[in-house]
């Protein structure tokens, strides 16, 4: 209902836009045939001399009136008094006001259906509050019987209790006061006469080896179980009289008013809406269905695409912790390769240094023995300094390969 108020309120929008547009149409249509008969007056004052100035409706002008353009520009004049070209959309608004009209008096309708559905919705909501009220206090009810009924049972055990002990306190007397053969059996005063109630069992003859019936030791106990019996009973009957006046000073379940009918008058508010939308139907249920089965499979296959997602940031998430070591075990081959770079370069120079004395040695051997012998001198002073120097640029404790390839194929493992 709120959709369809909404696109006839959309609707409703552009007819208004279409009528004001076609409104500013006739009244450019009005102004351009001012400005032309203001133009037409002038030229007739003007005299033949001067060209008219031609307005932006002269074409519309020439097709109201054809003699316009044979009859010479000067000269001629329309017929009668100009009018705006009204005629031919005075029709298309006509319509459009009309359907306008139409489109508001479904609004309205729909409006009040939507009111109608309101007080519906208003009323069940009163009608459930009611139901909802009714159901607590059949329940409680329903409790309350259930606690009397609880206590009725109780107390028929306790009765049935103190039967049996009635009829073993009275059982000794039936049979000590037992008629002789020949004289016919009366009603014991002892006794309590029978009722309409169930037929009682006839008490059993005491067996002459238990212990007499009269001690004053089974007497009393008899007598004690006799008084707590007769108080449970007494309790249980309080407490039943307490539930039955509490279930009859409840109030009963009042009956729903006959006049008051809330879904019907919802289905009726309902069918009147229905009537003013005719394109609108109830779904079917085969429909439904089928667009749930259709959500069904989408979340079905957003739930793969999630559960891909993760996988993907997994292993993302594992090949940026492979990373630390990776990044630790090329940092420490780019340190070993520098070394072995730097090692090479000393033994270069190294070498380079001493194809320099090996020609400065043989450049100072046909000098004088004098020279040679202070130039060998020198040149072994020379070069021990040199050798010294170079020890000492040598580095002191040189790194283990094997145990830098050890370390490396370990980083590499983890």
């Amino acid at each position: 209902r709120d959709q369809e108020l909404g696109q006839a309120t959309a609707a409703l929008r552009a007819l208004r836009g279409e009528r004001e547009r076609l409104q500013g149409k006739v009244g450019a249509g009005r102004d351009g045939a001012g400005r032309r008969r203001g133009g037409t007056g002038s030229h007739r004052r003007g005299g033949t001399g001067a060209a008219p100035v031609l307005s932006p409706v002269c074409g519309t002008c020439g097709r109201l009136w054809p003699g316009w353009r044979s009859r010479g520009r000067l000269a001629v004049t329309p017929p009668g008094p100009v009018t705006p070209p009204g005629p031919p959309s005075a029709g298309p608004g006509r319509e459009q006001e009309e359907q306008l009209q139409h489109l508001q008096g479904v609004l309205a309708r729909l409006q009040e259906a939507n009111r109608e559905l309101a007080a519906a919705l208003g009323e069940c909501k009163g009608e459930a509050e009611r139901l909802s009220m009714e159901l607590g206090r059949r329940e409680s009810r329903c409790s309350g019987l259930r606690l009397a009924l609880r206590c009725s049972e109780r107390c028929r055990e306790a009765y049935a209790a103190l039967l049996d002990l009635v009829r073993a306190k009275v059982a000794p007397e039936g049979t000590a006061a037992e008629p002789s053969p020949g004289h016919a059996p009366g009603p014991d005063p002892a006794t309590p006469e029978p009722g309409p109630g169930p037929a009682t069992p006839e008490p059993a003859e005491p067996d002459s080896r238990e212990d007499p019936a009269d001690s004053p030791g089974a007497h009393s106990s008899r007598e004690m179980e006799e008084g707590a019996l007769r108080e449970l009973i007494r309790r249980l009957r309080a407490e039943q009289a307490a539930v039955e006046g509490s279930l009859l000073d409840a109030p009963e379940p009042s009956e729903p008013p006959r006049e008051r009918d809330p879904r019907g008058r919802a289905e009726r508010a309902l069918r009147e809406a229905r009537a003013l939308l005719p394109g609108w139907r109830r779904p079917e249920k085969e429909e439904l269905l089928q667009e749930l089965a259709v959500l069904k499979e989408a979340l079905a296959e957003l739930r793969t695409r999630l559960q891909l997602a993760q996988k993907e940031k997994r292993a993302l998430e594992l090949l940026l912790a492979g990373h630390g070591p990776r990044q630790a075990a090329l940092r420490l081959l780019l340190q070993h390769r520098q070394r072995e770079r730097r090692w090479d370069r000393d033994r270069e120079r190294d070498r380079e240094r001493d194809r320099e004395r090996e020609r400065d040695g043989a450049s100072g051997s046909s000098g004088s023995s004098s020279d040679s012998s202070s130039g060998s001198s020198s040149g072994s002073s020379e070069q021990d300094a040199r050798m010294g120097r170079g020890a000492a640029m040598a580095p002191q404790n040189p790194p283990d390969p094997e145990r830098t390839r050890e370390e490396l194929l370990r980083i590499r493992a983890r």
